[in-house]
């Protein structure tokens, strides 16, 4: 209510001066009554008002960046995890989102790769997929993608991720990991590690911790996943996760 009330504080001083405005060209249209009069006091009467529409524009964009920083809510995530042979990895995330913003070209994606070779990245949905790395401890790396087509505010889109990774020195950590900063419906992982014998049963475990906090926290065991031998694979639904924590699902190379 208080948002409603000093949005109408602010555009009832913006229709007042419309009020004016309006008051003043009729009496210049009808006291001059010409031709030239009545276009320009009709050409100031739109300029006014489209920089009056663009002032409200950018204060309404303000006020959804405020709420979603990111500029779109997240509405699920599918994240699948690939190899046969434990040294070529597919990594892939599909992000089911809602717009949040007057228009989205751009979709940008935080992850942290701990493997020593930079994966090559491609999008089936997406184009001018572009990978950029953080210099700073403890900071996420990144991609970047253009939508082909703009969503529009409250439009809903899916973004499609697809890196191939070369992990033959088996650097890279046996993890999946998921910030959860805001409500989100589900998160679906899914790892698949073909190459393991039919007799392996060993069960992976999901963690979580706080996305801040004044003290240093450490990992604690959410809950475990048993691993399909016939799939050969550990999946795990997490719905509607609780916000402020970090999730991670671990598994045995």
């Amino acid at each position: 209510m208080k948002s409603i009330s000093k949005l109408g504080y602010i555009f009832s001083g913006y229709l007042g001066i419309i009020a004016s405005v309006c008051s003043v060209l009729s009496i210049v249209i009808l006291a001059f009554q010409s031709l030239v009069s009545t276009v320009i006091a009709l050409c100031a009467l739109v300029l006014f008002l489209t920089i009056l529409l663009i002032r409200i524009l950018r204060l309404f964009e303000a006020t959804l960046l405020k709420r979603y920083p990111q500029g779109y809510s997240r509405q699920s995530t599918f994240v699948k995890y690939s190899t046969g042979d434990a040294n070529h990895i597919k990594y892939e995330v599909y992000k089911h989102i809602q717009c949040k913003t007057l228009i989205m070209d751009k979709f940008t994606y935080g992850f942290k790769w701990s493997g020593s070779k930079k994966p090559t990245i491609e999008s089936h949905m997406q184009r001018n997929a572009q990978m950029y790395l953080s210099s700073k401890n403890g900071e996420y790396d990144g991609l970047s993608l253009n939508f082909i087509s703009p969503l529009r505010y409250n439009e809903c889109g899916v973004v499609h991720i697809l890196m191939n990774i070369d992990d033959t020195d088996h650097t890279s950590l046996t993890h999946l990991s998921a910030k959860v900063e805001e409500n989100i419906d589900l998160i679906w992982m899914k790892v698949e590690l073909r190459y393991k014998p039919i007799d392996y049963n060993k069960n992976a475990i999901l963690y979580k911790k706080l996305l801040v906090s004044d003290l240093p926290q450490e990992y604690k065991k959410f809950d475990e996943v048993f691993f399909d031998t016939v799939s050969k694979s550990y999946e795990y639904h997490l719905k509607t996760p609780e916000p402020g924590y970090i999730y991670k699902l671990e598994w045995i190379r």
